[in-house]
């Protein structure tokens, strides 16, 4: 450990705080709706950047919940358990009074009078902290993080009212953090807004003919088949997120045990375009086209795969048609499917649903235009991604200068912080 300022002490983590495990329950007892007797549950899933209370809760019987187990405010939820280990560490702390529990995959850390509650949550979140949980907590097929490991974690402690100094000047630094992590957030949105509207204003004229895309083909649609996933040989096949991402690569398919004869026919093959059938209301309808290597992959049943007769469309170009706005809203206004469950498109959405078809070769324009508008967007969106890590690397320096005593609250303490990163 560091050498601490004068004045500072250490004690583990059981001195200041108590540690909580979430509620077991069964899934039969899990409700995706509130109702009288039932309570809110948080997940591992809900410990994002800002802690989410609304989204993706699950409610379980008021009865099956201990009173040790309600969270109360200033409490800090971590995920403990996790098939992955980036998520293991993840903790956030509940900042407004809020009727609800957590589950057996999580922990809560509860901070004593003796500590500031922030100052605590502030330096559970630091990357030492997370790096050395994350270290403790690795496993073969589920990584569990033990309230011992967590209980005996060292915390360096300044008077109280250094603490409370401490994370004065903190939170003050780290706003700023935030506000410029936002408007790289914003600016990213508004530079993929104006790439989409740049398309889709050449896409959509008013002198522009429609055609159904099913009138486009040069042969029926297909959906795609879904088998078991293997850990050894077998058929490569694509996953929905290839197409969300619009990316073809390893990472995005998996091995399946998909017959080769009852597949013959999927294998896809330059230029196919990909239409998600079933997916959130947002994406169903997505829709990518593929440029790898023929006989790479097959598609799995959530696909639907089209192919162009040439002579009359571009795939490239219909692709982009079916990627604007209007035909993209057009399709997930098809959509069907019973609350709570995914939306589906079926063939036949997707067959009569119109598009501007111009000559070959304003086609080719509106491609080649809408390359250079993704390859300028592509340049933006990396010195965005570029900016991004840095703000997240001054915000590990931060904490680890906060947590060493070496916070004095002047703006040079960014300018040394910067002096700790390397992205």
């Amino acid at each position: 450990m560091i050498e601490l300022p004068a004045q500072w002490t250490a004690a583990p983590l059981r001195d200041v705080a108590t540690t909580h495990r979430g509620v077991t329950y069964e899934k039969r007892q899990a409700s995706s709706e509130p109702a009288p007797g039932r309570i809110p549950l948080l997940r591992a899933t809900n410990i994002t950047d800002r802690l989410e209370l609304v989204a993706d809760l699950v409610y379980v019987p008021a009865e099956v919940v201990k009173p040790l187990q309600v969270l109360r405010r200033n409490d800090i939820v971590v995920a403990s358990s996790s098939g992955s280990i980036s998520v293991v560490g993840k903790s956030r702390q509940l900042l407004t009074e809020w009727e609800g529990t957590f589950g057996a995959f999580c922990l809560a850390i509860r901070p004593r009078e003796s500590v500031h509650p922030r100052y605590l949550a502030h330096f559970v979140a630091s990357q030492h902290v997370r790096d050395s949980w994350s270290a403790a907590a690795r496993g073969t097929n589920i990584n569990n993080l033990k309230a011992r490991v967590v209980e005996d974690t060292i915390v360096p402690l300044p008077p109280f009212d250094e603490q409370r100094r401490i994370v004065d000047i903190l939170e003050d630094h780290l706003s700023r953090l935030d506000a410029a992590a936002d408007s790289l957030e914003s600016s990213k949105a508004r530079a993929a807004a104006l790439a989409r509207s740049i398309t889709d204003q050449a896409i959509w004229t008013p002198e522009a003919r429609l055609a159904s895309v099913g009138d486009l083909l040069r042969e029926v649609m297909r959906n795609g088949h879904s088998a078991r996933a293997l850990a050894g040989n077998g058929i490569r096949t694509l996953t929905l997120t290839a197409v969300t991402r619009r990316t073809f690569t390893d990472e995005f398919s998996k091995i399946t045990s998909a017959s080769p004869e009852r597949v013959r026919d999927l294998w896809l093959e330059p230029g196919d375009i990909l239409v998600q059938r079933s997916n959130t209301p947002d994406l169903v309808g997505s829709t990518a086209i593929y440029r790898g290597p023929r006989n790479w992959a097959i598609f799995p049943d959530l696909l639907i795969r089209l192919r162009t007769d040439t002579s009359r469309v571009e795939p490239e170009y219909l692709c982009l048609a079916m990627q604007s706005e209007r035909a993209h809203r057009a399709l997930r206004s098809r959509a069907k499917g019973l609350a709570g469950s995914m939306p589906k498109i079926d063939q036949g959405a997707i067959s009569s649903l119109r598009v501007p078809v111009p000559d070959l070769a304003t086609q080719r324009q509106i491609v080649s235009r809408a390359e250079d508008v993704d390859s300028d967007l592509t340049g933006l969106e990396a010195a965005i991604l570029t900016s991004a890590k840095r703000g997240a690397s001054l915000r590990r320096a931060l904490l680890a200068a906060a947590f060493a005593g070496r916070l004095t609250g002047r703006t040079s303490d960014l300018d040394r912080a910067e002096e700790m990163v390397s992205v």
